[in-house]
């Protein structure tokens, strides 16, 4: 019981710690600006826009069953809403707008509308 209360104890320590950290590491420098946040937020961009596609082909594979058509829509535009809210608020803090629009994809048949981003005024 004594050693389980020691590792918790020393557990706690190690997260706040690194929490700490993590959170002094970014009020120093701060996020970036200018061409280096721009660069960032492409990327950052990209990357949620691959996700997106990941995510809506394998709701795709999920629709082959037809008994899991609404459970796999469901499931995707709760993950791509997910990713772009993530996205958005990331670009946001840099200061860099991000615009959604809107891409119509088949899963199981169905026609849903999804949202990948793009840099404003790209």
């Amino acid at each position: 019981m004594r050693r389980s209360r020691t590792t918790v104890a020393l557990v706690t320590v190690l997260v706040i710690v690194l929490f700490a950290g993590i959170a002094l590491c970014e009020a120093k420098g701060g996020p970036p600006s200018g061409e280096a946040a721009y660069e960032l937020v492409e990327k950052k961009v990209e990357n949620a826009n691959d996700q997106i596609w990941k995510a809506v082909a394998k709701a795709q594979k999920m629709a082959e069953d037809p008994k899991q058509v609404d459970k796999a829509i469901e499931w995707v535009l709760e993950k791509t809403q997910r990713i772009a809210d993530n996205c958005i608020e990331f670009c946001a803090k840099r200061g860099v707008d991000v615009e959604c629009y809107d891409e119509e994809v088949k899963i199981g048949g169905i026609t849903v509308t999804i949202d990948p981003m793009r840099v404003a005024g790209l």
